[in-house]
């Protein structure tokens, strides 16, 4: 996935191509108007494919490292697969949060890029 100054870096690039295209062979023909099923199909197929996959499993793993290191150091020799347990169940909520946030603000770009044509 790319990071948000790399993102910006593609749009940029992205808006040079159209512009030099659009200055070189004219203004390409109007998109026609698609429905709002098209779209939300679109939209939810774009997300799905580009989502945040893996964030669960990163966050579980990052969660149960930082827990074993927690547990050891307050817990005691005891606290270590307890810090681990917590901290990877933590660290998989989370990271289904971020996914979820992640592939919402994907669906709502491409079903406004997809009903703007």
């Amino acid at each position: 996935m790319l990071q948000p100054g790399e993102r910006m870096a593609v749009r940029g690039t992205a808006m040079i191509a159209a512009l030099i295209f659009c200055l070189v062979v004219g203004d390409p023909a109007p998109a026609q108007a698609k429905s709002s099923s098209e779209c939300d199909a679109y939209a939810r197929n774009y997300a799905s494919q580009y989502g945040g996959s893996g964030q669960v499993l990163t966050g579980a793993t990052r969660g149960a490292v930082r827990g074993t290191l927690l547990g050891g150091i307050f817990g005691g020799s005891d606290g270590w697969g307890r810090g681990a347990a917590i901290g990877a169940g933590i660290g998989a909520i989370s990271g289904g949060v971020q996914r979820n946030q992640d592939e919402r603000y994907l669906y709502d770009r491409a079903y406004n890029d997809c009903m703007n044509g």
